[in-house]
């Protein structure tokens, strides 16, 4: 099994949104619980100065993450 990581593009967000899906997905995690997929529409189209990458796996994303940079406050 080949694994790609790849940066995010806007058209990826249907498929991160099944990702987190499941009640597992989100435990351990700050995300809110049966997000809306309009929701990760809108994040990965103003994804700012976050970094989002995807796991890919025979052209499935099997993986996502995003690296957010705050100020200082």
């Amino acid at each position: 099994m080949k694994i790609v990581i790849r940066r995010a593009e806007p058209g990826d967000y249907e498929a991160v949104a099944k990702l987190f899906e499941g009640a597992q997905a989100v435990a351990g995690t700050l995300q809110l619980p049966m997000p809306l997929t309009e929701s990760w529409r809108k994040a990965h189209a103003e994804a700012g100065s976050d970094t989002r990458l995807v796991a890919v796996v025979e052209k499935r994303i099997v993986g996502q993450i995003s690296l957010h940079q705050v100020p200082r406050p």
